[in-house]
């Protein structure tokens, strides 16, 4: 995600990320309060021999359209580096490195350098992402327009399957395009199963891919029907089922609605033969009541 959403390149080699801790606690009113991002790694740049150093790479995933998004990733953002700065402070004061009265007063040594944090923001509905993306979206227009050269603004870098082009689809790693993918085409059966009849691995999808997409996507497939000996789920049937039952329920309500329809006219005939034999209202509807009929539509 970072390599095709942030970077454009293969920067990041998943072989030199290391999982980090992702809790944090801020002390409010004196109590402790404790937030926790999804996930959060920390990636080795350059060669110890180099430049070597890190960078934190954080992604928070949404089932839902977060509408203070670009607040959430500053808030996580600044909380890794709070706690970065109080790491090294620690550190330094635990070895009984000298520090000056500005530094004390700083909680922090001069020179000392933070990672940088990036954070993306996963869109899991399988709908467009419709909130603010930046922290001026948040806030009136002509205050943006009269102030907003005076305070940062901060940005949500959110990746949204629905705005997806094939293209870039077909570069992603086979269970990230999977996810993608179907979360783009969900909305619409044929699409779907379009999508999902040309991918190789959703022939045999791994169990807990095909899970994350039957949830996230609302899908409701009982994908134990689908699994092979291997454990792997054929998504290509589950998808090719949930089609023809659908195309199945909306010829059976045509036909529904057709049958209303003739008995519906029936009635009117009835009503209309009832009224000019003089009957009122009420002994027609009575009458109706006892035939098993209903004025309602009519």
């Amino acid at each position: 995600m970072f390599n095709e959403f942030v970077f454009q390149s293969d920067v990041v080699d998943p072989a030199r990320l290391i999982p980090f801790d992702t809790k944090y606690a801020t002390k409010v009113n004196g109590k402790y309060r404790y937030f926790q991002r999804d996930e959060l790694c920390q990636f080795a740049v350059g060669r110890e021999t180099e430049d070597f150093s890190f960078i934190l790479l954080g992604i928070e995933n949404y089932a839902y359209t977060n509408y203070k998004a670009p607040v959430t990733s500053m808030t996580y953002d600044a909380l890794d580096y709070q706690r970065q700065a109080t790491m090294i402070y620690e550190e330094h004061r635990s070895k009984g490195v000298w520090m000056s009265e500005a530094e004390y007063m700083s909680r922090y040594p001069k020179g000392a350098y933070l990672k940088p944090v990036i954070t993306l923001i996963w869109n899991l509905q399988p709908m467009e992402w419709d909130g603010p993306k930046t922290l001026k979206e948040m806030m009136k227009p002509g205050l943006v327009d009269r102030f907003g050269r005076y305070f940062n603004d901060y940005g949500a870098t959110v990746i949204d399957p629905y705005h997806i082009p094939e293209e870039v689809l077909n570069h992603l790693s086979n269970n990230l395009r999977a996810v993608m993918g179907y979360s783009k085409y969900s909305r619409d059966p044929d699409e779907l199963y379009e999508f999902v009849s040309r991918q190789e691995i959703m022939h045999n999808l791994d169990p807990v891919t095909a899970d994350l997409i039957n949830l996230t996507t609302k899908s409701g497939l009982d994908l134990s029907k689908y699994q092979g000996e291997d454990g792997g789920v054929s998504m290509c049937l589950a998808i090719e089922q949930m089609r023809n039952e659908t195309k199945q329920a909306k010829a059976e309500t045509k036909q529904e609605k057709a049958k209303r329809k003739k008995a519906d006219a029936k009635i009117k005939s009835l009503v209309r033969l009832l009224k000019e034999m003089g009957k009122t209202e009420s002994e027609i509807e009575t009458y109706l009541n006892s035939q098993g009929l209903s004025l309602v539509g009519v």
